[in-house]
């Protein structure tokens, strides 16, 4: 690992990430998608905003406005489900000061080409010896305007 990395080869290296994370969902490949992920515990949540929930247009009626979720469980729904999967980045902002980060972007989630939900996340990434990581992720689920 190198001791310094200049600000535009870690943004450049964790637009990379984001890319590898987009083209895992869509081929479906999760061994590629999980070794973007930190070894030990990886906060996952999705917030439905209220729009959403008034419509009842949450995955499961049981689901709070909190969504605790897991990037295991994440990957092996994609994986299993026949539709075509594919997650849209766009307005990506990437801060990053030495072996941390945080990227926050839009998004929009598709199925077989039809947008299912969207909304605006957020990762915290950290610099292993393997490279960026990500830490943490949290996301707002809007599938009602």
């Amino acid at each position: 690992m190198q001791n310094i990395q200049s600000s535009a080869d870690r943004v450049d290296a964790i637009e990379d990430l984001i890319q590898v994370f987009r083209n895992a969902i869509i081929n479906k490949h999760a061994e590629s998608f999980l070794a973007l992920f930190h070894d030990g515990p990886v906060p996952w949540l999705g917030v439905y905003n209220d729009a959403t929930i008034a419509a009842g247009k949450m995955l499961n009626a049981d689901h709070t406005k909190i969504w605790p979720d897991t990037h295991h469980e994440f990957i092996n729904r994609i994986v299993q489900h026949p539709a075509d999967i594919e997650e849209k980045f766009w307005n990506i902002r990437v801060h990053s000061q030495g072996d941390i980060a945080s990227v926050h972007f839009d998004y929009s989630f598709h199925m077989d080409e039809r947008k299912n939900n969207w909304g605006e996340e957020a990762w915290q990434l950290v610099r292993s010896e393997q490279g960026w990581r990500i830490s943490a992720v949290a996301y707002s689920i809007c599938c009602v305007d």
